[in-house]
This record gives C-alpha cells, sequence and structure tokens, in this order.
C-alpha cells in the first residue's frame, strides 16, 4: 500500500474574501476542509493582514523582553491569563522538563475598576510607558488582535461550510466575544543539551478551536505525521499566517 505523503498545504483564501459564493471561493472551502480533514494544518495567505502590522508586532514583541527580568516581572501572569510568563513557567508535554520560551498574554482590553471578573475575561497588564510607548506595544499589539479575531472568524466560517450540511453562520455564535488571546512567544537560543526532554515547547495539541501562528525567520515549528510519527519542519512563510484546528473543532 502506498501512504498519501504528508503536506502542509497553502491556502489563497482571497477569493474566498472577495466572492464567498463564487466557484473560487468554493474552492477555497474544499482546499481547506481537506487540509483540515489530513494533516489538520495549512499555510493561510491572501488573509489580509498587513506585512507592516506584523513587523510591528514583532519588533514590539522584541522590545518586551529584551526589559529587565524584574519589569517583567511586575507585569507577571497571576490569575486570568493576561502577563508576563516566565521562561519555563509552561510545560507543555506530559514527563518533559518546562519549556524554554517566555510569553506574553493579551486579550481584549477590559476597564481595570471591577471587583470581580469573568473568567479568562482580566484586565492586560502592560509595562510603564515610560519603558515601551504605546504606540509600540500596546497599539499594535491590540490591533494585530482585532484583525486576527475578524479572520478567526472568516476561518471558522470557510470551516463550517467544508461540513457537510454545513451553513456558513453554524459556528458564528460560538465565535461571538471569544476567548482570544494573542501569545507573543521568545525562544532564547537553548544550550547544547544532551537531556531530549527539554524543548523550546514540548510535543502538545492546542485546546481551543482554531490557532493561527505568524512565525519569524527563525522557524522551528514543527508537525507530527501522525502515521509515520516523524515531525515535519513547518518552513517560516512571510505572507503566511499557519492555521491549525484545535480540540474543539476536532
Amino acid at each position: 500500500m502506498t501512504v498519501p505523503e504528508f503536506t502542509i498545504p497553502t491556502v489563497d483564501i482571497s477569493p474566498y474574501l472577495s466572492s464567498p459564493s463564487s466557484p473560487t471561493g468554493q474552492a477555497v472551502i474544499d482546499s481547506v476542509a481537506n487540509a483540515c480533514s489530513t494533516s489538520g494544518f495549512f499555510q493561510l495567505i491572501g488573509h489580509g493582514i498587513s506585512p507592516t502590522l506584523q513587523q510591528k508586532v514583532f519588533t514590539a514583541s522584541k522590545k518586551l523582553f529584551a526589559l529587565p527580568s524584574e519589569e517583567k516581572e511586575r507585569i507577571k501572569s497571576v490569575i486570568g491569563g493576561r502577563g508576563y510568563e516566565t521562561l519555563g513557567g509552561q510545560t507543555l508535554q506530559y514527563g518533559a522538563k518546562p519549556d524554554l520560551k517566555e510569553g506574553f498574554f493579551v486579550g481584549p482590553e477590559i476597564p481595570n475598576d471591577r471587583e470581580k471578573y469573568e473568567s479568562y475575561k482580566h484586565p492586560n497588564k502592560w509595562p510603564s510607558p515610560s519603558l515601551i510607548p504605546v504606540e509600540d506595544l500596546k497599539e499594535p499589539v491590540l490591533e494585530y488582535r482585532r484583525q486576527l479575531c475578524e479572520l478567526s472568524l472568516v476561518v471558522m466560517q470557510i470551516l463550517a461550510q467544508g461540513l457537510p450540511g454545513g451553513r456558513k453562520d453554524m459556528f458564528d455564535e460560538f465565535c461571538d466575544d471569544p476567548l482570544a488571546v494573542v501569545r507573543l512567544l521568545h525562544y532564547p537560543p537553548q544550550p547544547d543539551l544532551a537531556d531530549e526532554t527539554q524543548q523550546g515547547a514540548g510535543a502538545h495539541t492546542d485546546f481551543g478551536a482554531i490557532t493561527l501562528l505568524l512565525q519569524d525567520s527563525s522557524g522551528g515549528l514543527q508537525v507530527r505525521n501522525q502515521p509515520s510519527e516523524e515531525w515535519i519542519d513547518v518552513p517560516p512563510n512571510p505572507e503566511a499566517i499557519v492555521s491549525l484546528t484545535a480540540y474543539k473543532t476536532k
């Protein structure tokens, strides 16, 4: 028996964005459905998010993680999944050592004036504007989150139409006011380790509906080919956002 080659396709969704009900729009739906039913991953291009904004977010991320440790500790995530996560603060793979990465989590901007907050809907934590001006971090990251939320709804609508009997609006209520978090991640250079149980991010599946991931030129993202148990590199593409179906969608 011939085993089909494992591929992570690139899907241009611009024909769908311009004309969802056209034959070219349907071809996008079919391509996404095929990707999600095979590898579960695809490289998304033609999404409409400007490279300029993406570069601003990368620059903001570098400035944030370059802050002194004591300043990052001031905005440490304690409750609600907002703010800074320390290096080694997460262990994604069972039985492995803590991940060699640090993170910064941003949700919708919520006023910091309430006695009680809903779960996972807490105020964001930002470094002092004297350290990083709002136009260099807060504004581009919040705008990027807004555009990603719009894109995620489009992707969910495409996914819905790729299901048997699926309707475009089938997931709209599920996507209303989502628990969508932008995660800036920094993977410092790793020491030469003989212990393979400590990685930048251990093997894992995501627990939401979909994940939209932007890689920088360093790369490092891998996808597991389940039949062969082989890890496949996802090459960085500056035009692409990597999209993957997560636990709730499956």
